[in-house]
């Protein structure tokens, strides 16, 4: 214990910092929602967000061009304003479909295979102004979707899931295609999806609290209206749901700034607290101040304590 009272009161090395950080670098995340607007970050479960293709391409259905080309799942994260009796979806969130698997066409349209997130056929029928018989295979790549919304009231933990709007993010959507000598790729660059934002179709969401985490469970009807693949307007729907938790603060790093310590942080939020203890049992309220660096992180400064401290963040 002397040997670590001494560190902290006079050694400036950088062998100082590593211990300091090794014994400060303690984490605890309590749940908890503000009365006054948090963004919140939700960080979407894979393996529980998943959406499924379905449609029209032209004016035949399609299916999918082996098992499980039609369903994929979504990772990224979700930003919410939450209060204790309304949410807001802000923007800025980036959720990102995974790939299904690898699918026809190539890249461009070509001939070929490439890793896609959904791959769609419809041989041997394409529809009325393509043809009977005419075999055609299209892959939708680099999915991205944002999500944002009015304030919508929370009823015992429920929402309007039907007023959220899903865009598709500008120049990361491309859907390829191939049928008979005909190639080309679609990209939405503000005119290939004319209505590249729009409304859910499910009516209810929920924000409840599972294993002691707050979890967004969003359910997932949208339809969106491709108007070059194949000259006629292709309508192609989105449906599933998202299951998305709130992250938990993180003390990315400590640094000496005499006569305090300066803890960089991430994914706190305004009811974050900054605690101290001298004995890893008993923990209190640390003396701070709260400030932003030029990275967008929230750095909390705190006295250098008389003897020794460890740290950790409440939220």
């Amino acid at each position: 214990m002397c040997h670590i009272r001494s560190l902290l009161q006079n050694e400036t090395t950088p062998r100082f910092f590593q211990l300091l950080r090794l014994l400060s670098l303690i984490l605890v995340f309590a749940v908890g929602v503000a009365s006054q607007g948090t963004v919140m970050t939700f960080e979407l479960d894979p393996s529980l967000s998943q959406l499924t293709l379905s449609g029209l391409v032209d004016t035949a259905s399609f299916a999918p061009q082996a098992s499980g080309a039609l369903s994929a799942q979504y990772s990224g994260t979700i930003k919410a304003d939450v209060t204790g009796t309304t949410i807001q979806f802000t923007g800025g969130s980036v959720v990102v479909a995974q790939n299904s698997g690898v699918w026809q066409p190539g890249v461009g349209g070509v001939l070929g295979f490439a890793p896609a997130v959904y791959g769609a056929t419809n041989d041997p029928d394409l529809g009325t102004g393509v043809g009977a018989n005419v075999p055609g295979n299209f892959a939708v790549r680099s999915l991205q979707m944002d999500l944002t919304s009015q304030v919508l009231s929370l009823n015992s933990g429920q929402f309007d899931g039907g007023s959220l709007v899903f865009s598709l993010g500008t120049n990361v959507v491309s859907v390829d295609y191939y049928y008979s000598s005909q190639q080309a790729e679609v990209t939405n660059n503000g005119s290939s999806f004319w209505n590249g934002a729009v409304s859910n179709a499910q009516s209810t969401a929920t924000l409840s609290t599972n294993l002691n985490t707050p979890e967004l469970v969003i359910p997932i009807n949208v339809t969106y209206q491709v108007t070059t693949l194949l000259q006629n307007a292709s309508m192609v729907t989105l449906s599933g749901e998202w299951v998305a938790r709130i992250l938990p603060p993180v003390i990315e790093s400590i640094s000496k700034s005499l006569p305090d310590l300066q803890l960089i942080t991430s994914n706190t939020v305004s009811q974050t607290v900054l605690e101290v203890s001298t004995n890893l049992l008993n923990w209190t309220s640390a003396s701070y101040t709260v400030s932003t660096n030029g990275l967008g992180q929230v750095v909390f400064t705190t006295p250098i304590p008389v003897s020794k401290g460890f740290y950790r963040l409440k939220q």
